[in-house]
């Protein structure tokens, strides 16, 4: 089944800040921090004129607080199942990763049989609610 991708750069919004090529990666990275419009940002420019590196030292300065969680997307199919399989393994720690990836445990007699659900909307909402109750 094709999905269509979710990610639209505007949502549907009118930008309420237009940067320029001046703007201070730091001052970016504050406005994101602490703007309640910062769902998503669209930068522009031609080939070249530096929009990868910049947004790079934006994501750097970003992600060094604990409260964010970069994610690298590429737009292709899959671009969902993509996100939120980054998203779980960003948001878990070593060990709740290694603990979620057991099947079946047995002992003696005794099997246990684990499971984890396909739907990408439920496993989504789980990973929110956690992401959500650490703060």
């Amino acid at each position: 089944m094709i999905q269509t991708n979710p990610f639209n750069p505007t949502f549907g919004d009118i930008p309420e800040l237009f940067l320029q090529a001046e703007n201070n990666p730091q001052d970016v990275a504050n406005l994101i921090r602490e703007s309640k419009f910062s769902r998503s940002f669209f930068i522009t420019g031609v080939r070249g004129s530096g929009k990868t590196v910049y947004m790079t030292k934006v994501t750097s300065l970003i992600t060094q607080d604990k409260n964010f969680i970069h994610i690298d997307l590429l737009n292709k199919d899959g671009i969902l199942e993509s996100f939120v399989t980054k998203l779980y393994y960003a948001s878990k720690s070593f060990l709740e990763q290694a603990l979620s990836s057991i099947e079946t445990i047995s002992m003696g007699g005794l099997s246990l049989k684990f499971s984890q659900t396909d739907n990408l909307e439920i496993l989504l909402d789980e990973i929110m609610e956690d992401l959500s109750s650490k703060g």
